[in-house]
């Protein structure tokens, strides 16, 4: 009685395939009368052989096509919001049809910053280049760095978790940190990728190996493959060398950041990172630490020649709060104008800063830690529409756990559906098509 078994409701494919046969029947049916009609007769072997044939490549198609769409759906893991056979189909249906075909963006930066968009832009296109700096020397990142001789992961291993599709479980694995022993401190996702570099001919190959293991929607890259080293000359005349040394130095001697600068002076960037931004609509940098995660970047000179160049919309995304010992007391103009003479950037068309205020209790506790609220003014508008550079304000804080974070999706959404002019694509995909 195994037939009773095909009967019982499933993945409610019976009914189709049914249908479909009803209407293959139909139309059948249909070319007989009209094969009759015209007085077309074909001897009997031949019309059976015929018959069986096209039977053949029916059940071939179908068999074929369902394999295909099968192993694809094998390809899409699972995630808090895509548990069952269904959501996952759909899923990959809509990363396929609709976020394949989002706008081209190139995000640049680093830290926690870079990470918490990515999320949100992960929602709104899958063509994303995040280009994170290669600077970091402290914590697990700095211990790797030092011990193996390979560029820190840190950075790196944050934006592929956070443009990856996988199951809460194997997130919280990536994400864990040993608590005791030699291991006390290290990231277990930062293993992972030291391991994969260990197997691999590069560390690009090792970020790429890793971005397809973790069903990465887009692309990381670091910025260039050579040992840099960041620096920091302070107002007070001296130069601080290390990543994160900065801050606590700057504190220490009481003095603020006059300029940063990186060693050796020229590195060359990765090909890869030229060729997105090359390709990209739309251009982002930060949000992150201003002085550690993003302008180092931008000091790789090839990176700040190619983005001068572009027809990219640009834009500037500040931090919600100021980073003690790096941007303290700095207004959004004041971020904006270290960008530009830190580095050789000749332009921004959008800086979108948070307008929106949060409550009382969390202002008190960032203010003990030494960190203000970065809110737009007056002379923010002013001075930054001399400079042909656009203010917009939007309200997007999300707060959680007592953190303030940008509302990645809101800002996204910003970005790919308003900020970037249609003739002004046009023109792009026209550009990249003719290349």
């Amino acid at each position: 009685m195994k037939w009773i078994y095909w009967l019982k409701p499933g993945l409610q494919m019976k009914r189709w395939l049914l249908l479909g046969l009803a209407g293959i029947v139909m139309i059948s049916a249909a070319l007989a009368y009209f094969w009759r009609a015209m007085e077309l007769n074909l001897p009997g072997a031949t019309a059976v052989a015929a018959g069986l044939t096209g039977l053949l490549l029916l059940i071939l198609s179908l068999h074929q096509g369902i394999l295909s769409l099968m192993r694809n759906l094998d390809r899409i893991p699972r995630t808090e919001t895509v548990q069952s056979e269904h959501d996952r189909l759909v899923q990959m249906v809509y990363d396929r049809q609709v976020l394949s075909k989002g706008r081209r963006i190139v995000v640049i930066g680093g830290g926690t910053g870079l990470s918490v968009l990515l999320r949100g832009m992960k929602q709104v296109t899958t063509n994303i280049s995040a280009i994170v700096t290669v600077a970091d020397d402290g914590g697990g990142s700095g211990v790797l760095r030092e011990d193996l001789g390979m560029l820190p992961p840190g950075d790196i291993r944050s934006c592929l978790l956070a443009l990856a599709e996988m199951e809460p479980t194997m997130e919280a694995l990536l994400q864990y940190r040993f608590t005791e022993g030699v291991l006390k401190g290290q990231s277990f996702g930062n293993l992972f990728v030291a391991s994969m570099n260990g197997i691999s001919d590069s560390f690009e190959e090792a970020v790429k190996k890793m971005g397809e293991v973790l069903a990465v929607k887009g692309q990381v890259l670091p910025v260039t493959l050579e040992d840099l080293t960041l620096y920091a000359q302070l107002k007070n005349g001296k130069v601080i060398k290390g990543e994160s040394n900065i801050p606590l130095k700057c504190q220490e001697e009481n003095s603020p950041i006059d300029f940063v600068f990186i060693r050796p002076r020229k590195p060359a960037a990765l090909p890869e990172v030229l060729t997105a931004i090359d390709g990209a609509e739309a251009i982002v940098l930060g949000p992150g630490s201003l002085y550690t995660s993003i302008i180092p970047n931008l000091l790789v000179s090839a990176v700040t020649e190619r983005i001068n160049q572009s027809k990219a919309v640009k834009i500037y995304l500040p931090n919600l709060m100021t980073q003690p010992g790096e941007t303290d007391r700095y207004a959004v103009v004041d971020h904006v104008e270290a960008l530009m003479s830190n580095t050789g950037l000749a332009h921004l068309d959008y800086v979108l800063a948070n307008a929106q205020k949060v409550p009382q209790a969390i202002v008190d506790k960032y203010r003990l830690e030494g960190a203000e609220m970065v809110l737009p003014n007056a002379e923010d508008h002013q001075r930054l529409k001399e400079s042909d550079i656009q203010l917009m304000e939007v309200n997007a804080v999300d707060i959680r756990k007592e953190y303030v974070r940008h509302d990645a999706l809101t800002i996204s959404r910003i970005i790919h559906d308003q900020l970037i002019p249609e003739k002004h694509r046009a023109t792009l995909l026209h550009k990249t098509a003719a290349h």
